[in-house]
């Protein structure tokens, strides 16, 4: 097929659209309007129009300056079976000598949508252990894996994940978003995140993010047991050896961040 005939099949807004996102993914900051349209010599309406669509799908999302920066669907694009994979066999090792190290469940764990899912885990060899299936989902916001998660992305994510409705599992449960908000807040001054009784009366876990270069959460680390094992006493050492571990991941990975 000749060049010529190929652009025929070239669709110009989508092209255009494209390289508003790639401009936005290629800043170290996040852009206005007006510096989107200057940069690209486009106008500041169509522009406008390019960034709505965006933002609209998950894209590019807005902070508090109204300025945009990429949103959830760009992570999710790179979120394919052989990247996972790839967090599956470095994080193996790891979650085995927290297994053999704690003598209780520990597993990896994703961001996804309203939930945190199970990646890969470790069970406990003790009888009387919390189960973990792969594939299993749970609530961000009543769990430390999705408290570790969230508590490390950019602000807008965090109500975009977290249900309007939160519903309570135990007495513990966190049910108001600003009051989630301050949990994270917590998390995110000490590294690591804790749940007591909040997804299950009976079930204690902490964790940590690994993450990418930025700062930003991929995924969680997290050890479980039960509450009779680990005790509130015991969260703030486990949690210290979670950000430990999760930054070997990390460097395994490549992206660790620099300094």
């Amino acid at each position: 097929m000749s060049t010529e005939r190929q652009r025929d099949y070239v669709v110009g807004p989508v092209k255009r659209a494209l390289s508003v996102l790639s401009h936005i993914g290629e800043s170290d900051v996040p852009l206005g309007l007006a510096d989107i349209s200057a940069d690209l010599s486009i106008p500041k309406s169509t522009a406008y129009k390019y960034l709505h669509t965006l933002r609209e799908s998950g894209f590019v999302v807005q902070n508090e300056d109204d300025a945009y920066q990429l949103g959830p669907a760009v992570w999710r694009l790179n979120r394919g079976r052989h990247v996972w994979r790839a967090f599956q066999t470095l994080a193996r090792p790891h979650l085995e000598r927290l297994r053999h190290a704690y003598g209780e469940t520990a597993a990896l764990v994703e961001l996804n949508g309203l939930e945190a899912r199970c990646l890969d885990v470790v069970e406990s060899r003790h009888r009387l252990r919390v189960g973990l299936p792969v594939g299993h989902r749970f609530p961000v916001y009543s769990t430390a894996s999705g408290k570790a998660i969230l508590a490390f992305v950019p602000e807008q994510w965090k109500r975009m994940h977290t249900p309007l409705a939160m519903t309570p599992f135990t007495n513990t449960t966190i049910t108001d978003f600003d009051a989630f908000l301050e949990e994270l807040d917590r998390t995110a001054d000490r590294g690591w995140a804790s749940e007591i009784g909040e997804d299950d009366p009976h079930t204690t876990a902490v964790a940590a993010p690994v993450l990418d270069r930025i700062g930003r959460s991929i995924v969680a680390i997290t050890l479980l047991a039960p509450s009779n094992r680990l005790t509130v006493d015991d969260l703030p050492a486990v949690g210290e050896e979670l950000i430990k571990t999760a930054r070997l991941i990390s460097a395994e990975l490549g992206v660790a961040a620099e300094g």
